[in-house]
């Protein structure tokens, strides 16, 4: 399911369509950079205007920015404290993503942890 939603870019409104996880990725890494989602977006859209002379599509490049955003952040340390790497790497999907995940039984392995607060498996 995609959620539109306004957005100021660069000085004038837009709207974009995203699923959930992408809207709270983006409000994520603001957070993380100190910014809001409207000013993350409006870089995404300058770099790409910067580096390919026109941003045709700038939900998908919002996308690809995220994927690229937590990529460079996916170190393996990283993963190694989220638990991933122990045979089953949808185990760590919000189960929101993943919603006939929800009645099945995950196997049990060292470190294994559950966050209420994100409804993360990690």
């Amino acid at each position: 399911m995609l959620v539109v939603k306004n957005v100021f870019v660069n000085g004038r409104r837009t709207s974009m369509r995203l699923e959930p996880s992408m809207w709270e990725s983006l409000n994520d890494i603001g957070r993380r950079e100190g910014m809001r989602v409207s000013q993350v977006v409006s870089l995404v859209e300058r770099k790409v205007i910067a580096l390919t002379g026109g941003c045709s599509n700038l939900t998908s490049s919002v996308r690809t920015f995220i994927a690229d955003y937590y990529r460079a952040a996916a170190t393996e340390e990283g993963h190694r404290l989220a638990g991933h790497g122990c045979g089953d790497p949808v185990e760590a999907m919000a189960l929101d993503a993943a919603p006939k995940m929800k009645d099945v039984k995950l196997p049990e392995h060292s470190g294994q942890q559950v966050s209420e607060e994100r409804g993360l498996i990690a």
